[in-house]
């Protein structure tokens, strides 16, 4: 948090801000025997400063997962029978020496809660050469740990991604990016380094736009799984403001089993 805090006076350098702003909730088991529900609520600062594009994402996390644990069952019940009890003793004291009865033990479903900020992540891209109805772009991006909320990944992670975007006609446009993670260390998980990419399609309607987009992460631990899902969205401009609305499906264990999500993005100017 300390070093983040280092790159907050980046803020003052510029005059137009792109604000967004939004939830997404997602439930599944993320190739885990617990069924989990994230709930998510960013808010993501971006501007340019000579050449550069700028992006600051504060992330919000709710986490509720239902973890089944075996609990042992000691207590006995007051309506026992006093001849059981009595037949029970004396099946003991037969016994032989060194074999020891367990105590019954039923399993039961605990729910364990977490929130608060996770991992904040801080974004600068840098546009390539535009080429005739192409637009590229290389990015690096860096996620500040913050082990102690136990959110995100609590590690620092580095990460290099490209993008490019595809004007196949006036109201169709092809996207897609690649990308590489280092993953940081964690003191309560060893994550891995992955590859992570997308691609999709736009399309222009009348007052809207919609599209798709497929997306892949390798996985982020060694006995983990990959996450493979499938994204619909639609995005519609009402003045200054600009919604998205997403859902999407898992396509592999690694990913959540269904997420959808709405979003507002707008511009902010300021005075000085």
């Amino acid at each position: 948090m300390k070093k983040f805090l280092l790159l907050l006076p980046l803020l003052l350098f510029a005059r137009t801000y792109n604000i967004t702003t939004g939830a997404s909730i997602s439930n599944g088991k993320y190739c885990s025997s617990s069924e989990t529900s994230i709930l998510q609520i960013p808010v993501i600062v971006s501007f340019q400063y000579k050449g550069l594009i700028y992006s600051i994402t504060f992330p919000y996390e709710q986490i509720e997962s239902k973890v089944k644990v075996k609990k042992k069952d000691n207590k006995k019940k007051n309506n026992q029978n006093p001849l059981s009890s009595i037949q029970n003793n004396q099946q003991s004291s037969q016994m032989p020496m060194g074999i020891v009865l367990k105590a019954d033990s039923k399993t039961v479903t605990k729910k364990v809660y977490k929130s608060g900020m996770a991992d904040i992540s801080f974004k600068v891209s840098k546009p390539l050469n535009p080429q005739p109805n192409i637009y590229t772009k290389v990015s690096f991006i860096i996620k500040f740990a913050n082990a102690r909320a136990g959110l995100g990944t609590g590690s620092t992670d580095f990460s290099i991604q490209y993008d490019a975007y595809k004007i196949k006609d006036p109201k169709t446009i092809i996207f897609g990016n690649i990308g590489y993670t280092a993953s940081g260390h964690s003191k309560k998980v060893k994550y891995q380094d992955l590859v992570y990419l997308s691609t999709g399609l736009i399309k222009q309607m009348q007052d809207f736009k919609s599209g798709f987009k497929f997306s892949h992460s390798g996985a982020k631990t060694k006995n983990g799984c990959a996450a493979d899902s499938l994204t619909g969205f639609l995005i519609r401009k009402k003045g200054k403001y600009n919604y998205t609305y997403t859902a999407s499906i898992g396509l592999s264990k690694g990913a959540s089993d269904f997420s959808v999500g709405a979003y507002v993005s707008f511009k902010f100017n300021t005075n000085y």
